[in-house]
């Protein structure tokens, strides 16, 4: 052990950080290809776990890794990194966008490790609203709106009451998107949002309609098997948590 934390000093511990982050948690052109050409098949490789053919699940593993094992050491850096790029205006240039995207990846794939050392709730007022906001009227804002409901998703247990309501909104407006991957990540987390132990009834009723139509209109357009299993699932979800609330 004395080698290993002797080898991982807090130097190379933050520079791989910054390593995994800037480069491989960033998306390539060829995700992005493949974002615009095959929506769904983007999705789906999301969900799909291969660590031994792809990059950037490989990396991703080795920052939990990096994480559960030098916990105390590293969660101060990966939070500076974090709120370094996030408290940055936001930019429409991009290799910023990239880069906010990369860090909520790191972000939304930590939520074990970080839950208790990141204040969710004051991130998601100060960064995350704002940049749905700022990302609305740009093309590319797609990439942001896909991650952070990709973050919402991820940190359901961390979400508070204070923001529960706007949590719902939020969720329910990227399903307005007509981006099949921002809808499809939104749906995803709002299965998780409607699925937890702390999922307020009454107050999502009045939405439900909302979101009932727009996961049957997505479940018209979508072609691969696998998304509509998922559609069909958040559909399951939402009479189950219906009757309980009866």
């Amino acid at each position: 052990q004395a080698l290993v934390d002797q080898f991982f000093s807090p130097d190379r511990l933050s520079s791989l950080l910054r390593l995994l982050i800037d480069r491989f948690f960033m998306l390539s052109s060829l995700d992005l290809d493949l974002w615009e050409s095959d929506p769904e098949s983007f999705v789906s490789e999301d969900d799909f776990n291969d660590i031994t053919s792809n990059p950037r699940q490989s990396a991703e593993a080795l920052y939990m890794t990096l994480l559960s094992h030098f916990h105390k050491t590293i969660y101060p850096m990966v939070t500076a990194i974090l709120q370094g790029v996030l408290s940055e205006p936001f930019s429409e240039e991009m290799s910023k966008l990239m880069l906010r995207d990369a860090c909520y990846h790191a972000l939304a794939s930590a939520y074990l490790d970080l839950s208790m050392e990141v204040p969710f709730s004051t991130w998601y007022q100060q960064y995350m609203l704002r940049d749905i906001s700022s990302s609305l009227s740009l093309p590319s804002g797609r990439i942001i709106q896909r991650r952070v409901g990709w973050v919402i998703g991820n940190w359901v247990s961390s979400i508070t009451d204070d923001i529960r309501v706007s949590i719902y909104d939020t969720v329910l407006a990227l399903m307005q998107c007509d981006d099949v991957v921002v809808h499809l990540t939104a749906c995803k987390s709002l299965c998780h949002v409607i699925d937890d132990c702390s999922f307020y009834g009454e107050t999502f009723g009045a939405r439900m309609e909302v979101a009932v139509k727009r996961v049957f209109e997505l479940i018209e357009k979508s072609a691969e098997v696998e998304s509509k299993l998922l559609l069909m699932n958040l559909l399951k979800v939402f009479a189950s948590q219906s009757q309980e609330q009866c």
